[in-house]
């Protein structure tokens, strides 16, 4: 069985996020924002189905996949990505203008895989050659993200590759208290204690 990254995730640092965010041409303003931010993620996973919540003052994003198979990510108001329009959406121009970058919605085709136990994302649109890994190492998860700058088709060396660290810590619960949380973001071990109680 896969690792269980299911928690309440306190952001603790991240290493090179506003030169990430340069690299991938999100306009200043939203990089001094973002730079600000320190956002939480609350994670859900059942088996190989997975909700992720980046949670900041800002914005939360929320992330709904299962492990393994390709889906559509809607990054508006993140890095403002350009969509890469399915074959169905070039060939119904009703659907492209409607979801496609043209429609207000910029959608990222993203698959996250298993590599033993950690998660790999490949994500393709605009900005090809994006993805990000995570996992948890000891009470803390981590996040790597990285972009090769530069045009496909020409030779990319490790110059051209720029990437961001962020690490999270497992909360036991938001500062509001654990009666204001979901079930599955409390840690392992409170709900093995909990399910012990319903059964």
């Amino acid at each position: 069985m896969p690792v269980d990254f299911t928690g309440y995730w306190k952001m603790l640092a991240n290493e090179n996020f506003e030169e990430y965010l340069r690299a991938l041409d999100v306009n200043v303003a939203l990089r001094k924002i973002a730079n600000l931010l320190k956002p939480d993620k609350e994670i859900v996973q059942d088996g190989d189905h997975m909700i992720i919540r980046t949670l900041s003052t800002f914005r939360n994003y929320i992330m709904d996949f299962q492990v393994g198979k390709e889906f559509e990510e809607d990054l508006t108001g993140i890095d403002d990505r350009k969509c890469l329009p399915s074959e169905e959406e070039i060939r119904d121009p009703i659907i492209y203008s409607d979801q496609g970058s043209e429609g207000g919605r910029d959608l990222q085709e993203t698959t996250v895989s298993w590599d033993g136990d950690k998660l790999e994302c490949v994500q393709k649109g605009e900005k090809e050659g994006r993805g990000w890994t995570q996992w948890i190492e000891g009470d803390e998860l981590h996040l790597v993200g990285c972009w090769f700058v530069g045009w496909w088709g020409t030779e990319l060396g490790p110059e051209d590759l720029v990437t961001v660290e962020v690490r999270w810590t497992l909360e036991e619960c938001p500062a509001a208290g654990p009666w204001f949380c979901s079930e599955a973001s409390l840690p392992r071990a409170w709900r093995r204690h909990l399910s012990d109680f319903k059964n």
